[in-house]
């Protein structure tokens, strides 16, 4: 292949892959698919599983967030900016989804220094 030839074909493979990236990435912004309830799967501590944690629920909608992820049941007011899910009470508590499709989401979140990440599951029981 000539020089030129070759440019052209890397040039080309970087358009491909360049526009494919770009789509990707506008179809990760829509997290429509967060709202539902949801039931823990998972939940990591600073990089570990742990298990304190069974049992947490989250119930999401436009406006309202609850869980008992806290200690207690309660209802929440939040705002949300893209993927970003920010409680107007409770010291200002910031989820920030990383996944978020039909029957699956993961919230990650610091709170007292700790990071944690949670993989949810669409709690079907609840939504039919």
């Amino acid at each position: 292949m000539t020089n030129f030839t070759k440019s052209v074909f890397y040039i080309s493979v970087c358009i491909v892959l360049g526009t494919s990236c770009k789509e990707e990435a506008v179809s990760a912004l829509d997290y429509g698919d967060s709202y539902g309830s949801w039931i823990l799967d998972e939940a990591i501590k600073d990089g570990k599983v742990t298990k304190t944690l069974e049992g947490t629920t989250f119930n999401i909608d436009t406006a309202i967030l609850s869980t008992n992820l806290f200690g207690i049941d309660k209802s929440y007011n939040y705002e949300r900016n893209g993927s970003q899910l920010k409680l107007t009470e409770n010291e200002m508590q910031l989820f920030t989804v990383s996944k978020s499709t039909p029957d699956t989401l993961i919230l990650n979140m610091v709170r007292k220094r700790k990071t944690f990440q949670f993989l949810m599951l669409r709690n079907n029981k609840i939504e039919q």
